[in-house]
């Protein structure tokens, strides 16, 4: 349960991000601009994913075990994708963003980062947390009972 609240959490802060999420995938479709940065799009997508697969479990439609290994999928997606949006240069392996490296030690890079922006720190937080929460239930509901059979 706390689990689901997290992801939760973590679905609401990707799709109401100002700069890349929902309210900048609306100004793109607003204005007919070419979609030149994907994040929007994908984070309204997979925030909106999240939501469903959180209903759909909680409503009985999805199995927990595959519920608790998507939303662990999930999370490992977005911690994974936000260090390597760092370390290529913010995404310069995209056509149509110029690369914008900072160079230096990596760890230092993701720490500066995260303690530069808020926003970007509290939603990796939380994506760490419900990472960690779903590993911890995963592993109470389903590997006691399968080491009894």
């Amino acid at each position: 349960m706390l689990a689901g609240g997290t992801i939760i959490i973590v679905a609401i802060l990707h799709i109401a991000h100002p700069r890349i999420g929902l309210p900048r995938l609306l100004e793109y479709l607003m204005f007919q601009l070419p979609l030149l940065d994907p994040r929007p799009l994908v984070f309204t997508i997979s925030g909106i994913g999240l939501i469903i697969g959180v209903l759909l479990a909680w409503n009985g439609l999805l199995s927990t075990r595959a519920a608790y290994l998507a939303g662990m999928a999930m999370m490992v997606i977005y911690l994974v994708g936000y260090v390597g949006w760092h370390l290529t240069g913010h995404g310069g392996f995209w056509p149509y963003i110029e690369r914008h490296h900072h160079g230096g030690n990596p760890v230092v890079l993701i720490y500066n980062h995260l303690m530069a922006d808020n926003w970007e720190l509290v939603t990796k937080a939380l994506e760490l947390l419900s990472l960690g929460l779903l590993a911890i239930a995963y592993h109470e509901r389903f590997s006691t009972s399968e080491e009894l059979s």
